[in-house]
């Protein structure tokens, strides 16, 4: 568990999880905060998480990327978007 991770509001994701599929380490790096973590299921793509912070060195192995979980701000979301 990442010292300090809120998990009601934030999640991780680490290399590790990517490698399965793509065989190579991938994971935000600087300068990518505000990007959007999709997920994949059945071909049909949904905006799990918002990138927050992560390790200097992208794809660094046992230092997950931080994302704000979006599923805490749909209302929000969808309330900015009327």
């Amino acid at each position: 568990m990442l010292r300090g991770l809120q998990k009601a509001i934030q999640l991780c994701n680490s290399w590790k999880s990517n490698l399965r599929r793509r065989r190579e380490k991938q994971d935000s790096c600087s300068g990518d905060s505000g990007s959007t973590l999709m997920q994949e299921y059945q071909l049909q793509y949904t905006a799990v998480g918002v990138v927050s912070f992560g390790p200097k060195l992208c794809g660094t192995e046992g230092v997950p990327g931080v994302y704000t979980r979006v599923r805490n701000y749909m209302d929000w979301i969808l309330d900015s978007l009327e």
